[in-house]
């Protein structure tokens, strides 16, 4: 039998678990507004919540405000980045305004906090495109492959490179 503190406990933890998730339904029902103040609320009582951080952090960006994103996708680590699947975002909005170098920092520090995540490699093969080091690209690429255990993988992205590289047949294949 639940005791009375017993319900209390799992409906607050029902509700901390509920509530990303229905925020991601109110932005498919186009309830962004609504969303944004729920997910608000709750980073403000869960701040440790890093799912709501990086859910409130996407719905900023999509709707326009970069720099109140970046100022809360700034207060993840790297290894939580890579962690909540936020990495290969972060770095590649870097790099798109300008900040080339501090991308490629990034995807460094996400490689070295999860150094068997796939996802942090292919932050680092798109940080490295970025920067212009084609063969460091191709490693990363590689890497995240062999880390997935799929040599099938990132067909899209080892076709960019080599496209950027110029090796056209590459591209291709």
């Amino acid at each position: 039998m639940i005791t009375w503190f017993g319900k209390c406990v799992l409906k607050s933890y029902l509700t901390h678990r509920t509530r990303p998730w229905r925020a991601r339904y109110l932005v498919a029902l186009d309830r962004r507004d609504d969303a944004s103040a729920l997910l608000e609320g709750h980073i403000r009582r869960n701040p440790g919540d890093l799912e709501s951080v990086v859910l409130t952090a996407r719905l900023l960006r999509s709707s326009g405000q970069l720099e109140e994103s970046d100022r809360l996708f700034s207060t993840l680590t790297p290894g939580e980045l890579v962690d909540q699947s936020a990495v290969v975002e972060v770095v590649n909005s870097l790099w798109l305004r300008g900040n080339v170098a501090e991308s490629l920092e990034l995807a460094e520090a996400a490689v070295s906090a999860r150094p068997n995540a796939p996802v942090a490699r292919v932050a680092l093969a798109d940080a490295a495109v970025a920067h212009g080091d084609y063969p460091r690209a191709r490693r990363a690429l590689a890497d995240a492959n062999r880390l997935s255990e799929d040599p099938d993988g990132q067909l899209l992205r080892r076709a960019w490179v080599a496209t950027r590289e110029t090796d056209l047949p590459a591209a291709l294949t």
